[in-house]
This record gives structure tokens, sequence and C-alpha cells, in this order.
């Protein structure tokens, strides 16, 4: 070895760490520069291998109107699709725990899920070619029920898991025309190759515009006949391309112009089902709208001419009681002008007989037994005095009137007090037996319905309950409304038996104020009507000596008169008698026979009144009967045609909103219009960019290291490597 080589090897033993280091940092450069340029490739590959792993889209379909099934079999024909897969996806606001966030509800194809198998981390193998947007099961299991979901696994949102319930509270559409719940019990965790990146899962109108969970439903959860939102296709030759390059966008590009050249025809096609629909839904109610229609106006003209032919009946019989009214009236003005005439001279002449009687029997009385009806009269009179005297404790007749009145008006105001306190008693017992039939009636009732309560407010309590609950469950009004009538009862009789409740306690503590302690009402009615009788005794008690006064009173009157008319009348009395007798045998004979005649005409005419009040009364009730018809039939007229009127226009506004269905906007989309796709490619490329910078400044640094180390080691070794320029400028250039 020469002395330079030597020379050269001991310089770089000597400056074995200056070596290294400049070779370390242009390996690193070189490291940094190989990976940041595969980066962005190896994105995209592993991508497009989840995507083709998992069937994601090629071609998502969206009209402004849904889709039907017809509309996907019209998809599913278009040249260039292999696979098609409708769906149905809402944005809804949910609460997630203690969060409201917006949430992406999609459909998913159960039986299809649970049919596939994962085949690594980035693959589903399924059978069903059109089973699009398979997804990763990672925890728990598919949804089967209306009320289950699987729930995003990539993200935490409000601590939810498995078990807990996620409640959707409103959405960018009617929720309840498109779910059949609106509690969701979450079943599993997944993730989706529709969702590739995790920082958001897309953009909506709800909330802060950002979607922050994602979650699938089974197709049972889906309200019936409601429409796809969109329908994802993959075209045919894409799958064995990258996603995101030229060669996959030509391809895609070529299938979704083909789509977008029938776009016209798709919209009018879905036009003309979603107006062929709606107007066989319309055409079916117009059909039922128009036969009610007709039955009703047949049923108001049979009522009319009802109405018109008990109308001519009705004034048939009112001419006819009009002629029989005025028959009647002639007959009886007639018998009483007959009977006034004959009564007035039968009385005239029994007039001056009573008379004459009234005064011979008066006086008769009083020559037969004056005397001694004056003598005993005077008796009972004394000892009459003397007994009510001795009954009421006073000293003359007025002092006893006094008391007996004063005693008489105290009772009549207790009977008065007992008999409104019986009154209110007697009510109380007959509420109380109405209430205890009616609870028993409602009680029994809802233990045939199933619902056995021991009492009306347990009753109540428990259909409360059960009402809320259905009202929770989102279920049928006819399911609610029995119920709901049974609480309206229950509620009644609860006010009821508290209305009950407080009149019995109101009516025994007024009665123990008087002084009258009773359990119950039944026992007050008792004690009060007991007292109620015992006042009434005492009043006829005082009643009877107030009489006996009055008949104390008029004796001493009769017995002073009697006195005054004996002498007078023994002179008169056998004269008088006499005559008497022959004149009223005389006018008796006239009597009995003007009588006679007078009952025979009254006889006649009262079955002619009796004839007209029964058709009177036959008139009063069918006019009444004929208002009241009336009054039904122009209230049912009315109603009937506000009824048809409203029901027509509603039709109309229907039939004018279909006509006014615009032709659907159909837009057809790719992977490009995929957030979650666009962002991840767009990362890779920015990767990509990165790369083209990034190393270049390694390599500079490299340089600059290199160049200081190497001056550095030639300013060392310039006695060896000599001082001219040329030399120096020599070592410089390597």
């Amino acid at each position: 070895m020469s002395a330079f080589a030597k020379t050269i090897v001991r310089s770089i033993r000597g400056s074995l760490g200056r070596f290294l280091a400049i070779m370390g940092i242009v390996a690193l450069g070189c490291g940094f520069f190989a990976g940041l340029q595969m980066c962005g490739p190896d994105m995209r590959s592993a991508a497009d291998e989840l995507y083709d792993g998992t069937g994601l889209y090629d071609i998502r379909v969206v009209s402004t109107l849904g889709f039907s099934d017809d509309d996907v079999s019209r998809v599913r024909v278009v040249e260039g699709i292999d696979s098609v897969m409708p769906s149905v996806t809402i944005d809804v606001m949910a609460r997630m725990g203690s969060e409201q966030v917006a949430a992406r509800v999609s459909s998913l194809d159960v039986h299809a899920a649970q049919e596939s198998t994962e085949d690594g981390t980035s693959a589903i193998v399924s059978a069903d070619g059109n089973y699009l947007n398979r997804i990763f099961l990672h925890e728990g299991r598919w949804p089967r029920a209306p009320d289950e979901c699987v729930l995003v696994a990539d993200k935490s949102v409000g601590g939810v898991g498995i078990g807990d319930r996620v409640e959707v509270l409103y959405g960018s559409t009617d929720v309840d025309d498109v779910l059949r719940e609106r509690i969701l019990n979450v079943v599993g965790m997944v993730s989706s190759s529709n969702y590739p990146y995790t920082g958001s899962f897309g953009s909506t109108t709800l909330g802060s515009g950002m979607i922050a969970a994602y979650l699938y439903i089974p197709q049972a959860a889906l309200v019936d006949d409601v429409a796809y939102t969109e329908i994802y296709a993959t075209a045919s030759g894409a799958y064995a391309l990258e996603s995101g390059s030229d060669a996959y966008e030509d391809a895609v590009g070529l299938v979704s112009r083909r789509l977008e050249d029938q776009g016209d025809e798709l919209a009018k096609a879905r036009l003309k089902d979603v107006q062929g629909e709606a107007q066989d839904e319309l055409d079916e109610k117009r059909g039922d709208f128009e036969k009610e229609r007709d039955d009703a106006r047949k049923e108001l003209a049979d009522a009319k001419s009802e109405l018109d032919d008990a109308r001519k009946e009705l004034d048939d019989a009112k001419e006819e009681l009009a002629k029989g009214q005025r028959d009647y009236d002639d007959g009886a003005r007639k018998l009483d002008d007959s009977r006034r005439d004959a009564y007035d001279q039968l009385d005239a002449g029994q007039a001056t007989i009573d008379d004459s009687r009234a005064e011979l029997e008066s006086r008769q009385g009083e020559v037969d037994a004056a005397r001694t009806q004056l003598e005993e009269g005077m008796r009972a009179y004394g000892e009459g005095v003397i007994e009510l005297l001795d009954q009421t404790g006073a000293s003359s007749l007025e002092e006893a009137r006094t008391m007996l009145e004063e005693g008489v008006r105290q009772a009549d105001e207790g009977i008065e007090q007992l008999s409104s306190a019986l009154d209110g008693a007697s009510q109380l017992a007959d509420q109380r037996i109405q209430l205890e039939i009616a609870e028993s009636e409602l009680l029994g009732g809802l233990s045939a319905a199933g619902i056995v309560a021991g009492s009306v407010q347990e009753a109540k309590g428990m259909l409360e309950a059960s009402v809320t609950q259905l009202e929770a469950m989102g279920a049928p009004e006819e399911q609610i409304a029995p119920l709901r009538d049974s609480l309206a009862a229950a509620s009644e009789l609860v006010a009821a038996r508290e209305q009950f409740e407080a009149g019995r306690t109101q009516l025994l503590a007024g009665l123990a104020a008087q002084g009258i302690e009773a359990a119950d009402e039944g026992q007050a009615a008792e004690l009060l009507g007991t007292s109620l009788a015992e006042t009434r005794a005492k009043r006829a008690q005082a009643q009877e000596g107030l009489d006996a006064i009055a008949q104390l009173e008029a004796s001493a009157a009769e017995l002073e008169s009697g006195r005054l008319q004996l002498e007078d009348g023994e002179r008169q009395i056998a004269e008088g008698w006499e005559k008497l007798e022959s004149g009223q045998s005389e006018l008796d004979g006239q009597r009995a026979d003007a009588e006679g005649k007078l009952d025979d005409a009254q006889r006649e005419l009262d079955d002619a009144r009796g004839k007209l009040e029964s058709g009177k009364s036959d008139l009063a009730s069918g006019t009444k009967e004929y208002e009241s018809g009336k009054a039904d039939y122009k209230k049912a007229k009315k109603d009937a045609d506000t009824e048809l009127a409203d029901a027509e226009k509603k039709l109309d506004d229907a039939q004018a909103e279909i006509d006014d269905i615009e032709e659907p906007d159909i837009y057809v989309l790719d992977r490009s219009q995929n957030e979650g796709a666009l962002t991840y490619d767009a990362d890779s490329h920015r990767i990509d960019h990165i790369a083209d910078v990034f190393p270049f400044m390694f390599f500079l640094v490299a340089a600059l290291v290199a160049l200081t180390t190497m001056t550095r080691m030639v300013e060392d070794d310039r006695i060896e490597l000599g001082t001219s320029s040329s030399s120096r400028r020599y070592y410089l250039s390597l």
C-alpha cells in the first residue's frame, strides 16, 4: 500500500464518526423519500382493497321523489350495471346518552349480512351479489326486531354501547313516515367502508351540520311501502381497477353517463308511478265518497218525503179537529143556555124553599134541644177550658193560645230544618248506592279487559300508566281510545266519590253541631226521621190545643146565639113546616125532569169532547214528532252538505296536488361525491405532494453536512495534502 493510500485510510479511521454520520444522513434522506413516495399509493391501494372487499358502490342514484322496486329494476337493466341495491336513509337528531347529535340511519339487509362472512380485516364474502356496502360486525349481533339497531364502532358518541338505547327525536323528514319505532336498542357495533374517514361521517342540515354517528336498522323497522331514498350500483369492470384511478373513473363515468342519459326516462317513469299510486288511492277514496254521498242524499230524500206525507196528514187532521171543535162549541153553548135557564128557575124556587127550610130547621133545633144543648154546652165549655189550662199551665185562654202558637212556630222551624237534613242524608245514601254500583261496573269491565284493580283510584292509576305507555310506544289511536274512555269514567267516579265524602262529612258535622251523633248517612237519616216524627207529634199536639181553643170560642158564640133565637122561633115552626113540605115536593119533581134531560145532553157532549180531546192529543203528539223530525232533517241535511263539501274540497285539493307533482330530479353520483372516500383520497394525494417536497429538505441537509465535514477534513490534513491552491481545489472538488 502506498503512502497516499495509507494516509487516506488513516484519515478515514481518525474521522470514522464523520463518515458514518454522512452515510446515516444520506440513508435517512433516501428512506424518507422512498417511504413518502410509497405512502400515497399504498393508502389508495389499501382503500381499493377495502372497497372491493366490502362491495362498496361505484354509483349512487338519488331522486327528489325517492324510488320504488320498479325503479330499481329500471336501473338494473342499464348497460354496464353489475349489481344493484336499494336503500332507505334518513338523517335524524338523536339522543345518545346525555348528548343530542345528528345521526344517519340506514336500512340493512339483515339476511344478507347474516349469511356473509369476514375474510381478514378488509373483506366480507357474500353469496348475494346485490349485497353492497357490506359492513363489519365487531361486537354483538345483527338487529332483528323493529326496535333494534347496530351502531358505529369507530367513534364513541355519548358513551353509548351494546345494551343502551338511542332515542330518535326528529329528522330531516317526518320520522313517523319512515320508522316504526323511535326508541332503538343497540345490539351490535359495526364499521362500514361507506364511511372510511372517521373524523366526519358526512354533512347534514340538522344540528351542527355534521353527522356524528351512523347506525343501521333492519328492513322490518321501516314503515310499509316507504320509498327508497337511493339506489347503489356497481359498474362492470370497475372491480379490477384501482379506485380513484383514471381508468376507474373512465369505466364508472361511462356507466354514469348512460344513467344520466336515461335520467329523463327514469324521472318520467318515477313521476308516472307516484302519480299512478296516488291517483289510484284518490280514485278509491273518491268512489267511496260518491257512494256515501249518494246514500246520504237518498236517505235525506226519503226523510223529506216522509216529512211531506206527515205534514199532509197533520193538515187533514187539523181541519177535521177544527170542524169538530166548532160543532162541539155550538153544542156546549146551547147546552149551557138550556142548563142556565132551567137551573135559574129551579134555583129560584129552591132558594126560597131552602131559606124557609133553613129557618125552620134552625128554629126546630133550637126548640127541640135548645135548653138541654145550652146547658150541656155550657158545662162542656167550662170543662174544656179547665182541661186546656191544666195542660198548658196557663191562667187564661189568651195565654194558652200564645204558648201553643209559639210551640207550633218552633215545631215548624224544627220540621223544616230536619226535613232538609233528612233529604240531604237520603240523597247521600242514594248517591252512595249509585257510586258503588258504578264503581262495581267499572271495575268489572276493567277486570274483563284484563285490568284487575282493588279500587277505582287504583284502576285510574293503572289506566293512566297504560295510556302513557301506549302513547310512548306510538300505538294507534283506535287502541288507545277505549283506555282513554275508561280513564275518563274512572276520573269522573273518583271525583264523584270525593264529592260524596265531602257532602257526608259536612252533613255529619252539621248534625253533630245539633247534638245528633251519627256514624254514616244511613244512621243519620234514621235519627233524623225519628227526630222529625217526634217534632211533628209535638206540633200536632200544640195544634190540637189551638183547635180546642177555637172550638171553645165557637161553642160559646153558638150557645149565645141559640139562646137568643130560641124564644122567637117556636111560634113560627108549625106553619112553616106545612108550607115547606108542599113546595119542596113540587120542586123536586120539576128538578128531576130537568136534570134527566140535561144529563142526556151532557153525556152526548162529553162523548164528543172526549173524541175531540183525543184527536187534539194525537195532533199535538204528531205535530211534535213532525217538528222534531223536521229539525233533525234540517240539521242532518246541513251537516251532510257541510261534510260532503269538505270531503269534496279535500278530494279536489288532493287531485290538484297529484296534478302538480313535478317530475323528480335524478342525480347520478359516484365515489367522488362520497365525503369520506373523497377526504381519504385527498389525504393520500396530500402525502404525494409532501413526498415531492419533504425529502428534498433531507438531501439538502445531507449535502450541507457532507460539504462542511469534507471542508474540515481538508483543513485538518492540509500539511499532508500540500498548500497549493490546485491541490486544495482538487480536494474540495471531491
